[in-house]
């Protein structure tokens, strides 16, 4: 088997990945909560959950908020991060095997990750500024405000960031779906390549 095929992603990039990929998540299924309060199923969930933590509906939705707002301040910093690595430590090419079709599906795709990734939070910070709260990071610390109060423009601006969440969303699934044909139909090591403890760059 030729290098190629079995070089894997450093264990910073592997990191990085996967860290990224639980924030990530979290941050839509916060996104989504939060957008769908008034559905019946989400209604009952938190009012289920304001039971439970012994709080009051409207003050948990508040902290929702608060806890969906620092997700995606952490995503910011972390695809910052993960940008610098990856100019220092550009990943290992693609196998011979993969298609010139299947190599630009994947440029495709992980350029759209990455917007998705800069512009979303931007935008929630943007519309949050625009709407008038603050962005308190898990408690430990306010973001400043980009912009000035202007609650006019805050809603068409969280509409698009809620949008761009769904296209997100899809992209992602997208990206989980090839990486899963890859490893069960294709049978090769993208897959492999970012998983833990296969022989991984320095």
């Amino acid at each position: 088997m030729s290098q190629q095929t079995t070089e894997s992603y450093s264990g910073t990039a592997k990191v990085l990945h996967w860290t990224m990929a639980v924030v990530v998540i979290i941050a839509i299924v916060l996104g989504f909560t939060i957008a769908n309060f008034g559905w019946g199923p989400i209604k009952g969930i938190v009012a289920s959950l304001a039971d439970i933590v012994g709080s009051k509906k409207g003050v948990l939705q508040n902290q929702l908020y608060d806890l969906h707002r620092s997700f995606g301040a952490l995503v910011l910093a972390m695809v910052s991060l993960r940008i610098v690595w990856r100019v220092l430590s550009p990943p290992p090419p693609l196998p011979g095997s993969v298609t010139a079709f299947q190599r630009t599906a994947s440029h495709v795709v992980h350029g759209l990750l990455y917007i998705c990734l800069v512009s979303m939070p931007i935008l929630g910070w943007l519309g949050t500024s625009l709407y008038g709260a603050k962005i308190e990071v898990f408690g430990l610390f306010a973001l400043p405000e980009l912009v000035a109060k202007d609650r006019a423009n805050s809603g068409w601006v969280l509409d698009v960031h809620g949008w761009l969440g769904i296209a997100f969303a899809v992209v992602i699934a997208i990206h989980i779906g090839a990486a899963l044909m890859h490893h069960f139909v294709h049978k090769d090591d993208i897959l492999k390549r970012m998983l833990p403890g296969r022989n991984p760059r320095r």
